[in-house]
């Protein structure tokens, strides 16, 4: 039981890591506006677009 717990802990432990990684893109900005033109975009945003995108087509 106590491996079974340090695997869950040990993959928890580099989800949260990732997580914490990928919201770094929100502070990385774009040269390309919002398509309301009010502001630009950050990557994140971005990301999120195109995998909506991707979705939908």
């Amino acid at each position: 039981m106590k491996k079974l717990n340090l695997i869950f802990n040990q993959r928890l432990e580099k989800q949260l890591e990732f997580i914490i990684e990928i919201d770094k893109v929100k502070n990385i900005l774009r040269k390309s506006k919002l398509f309301d033109g009010n502001r630009f975009a950050n990557d994140a945003e971005h990301s999120w677009t195109i995998c909506i995108f991707l979705e939908v087509i």
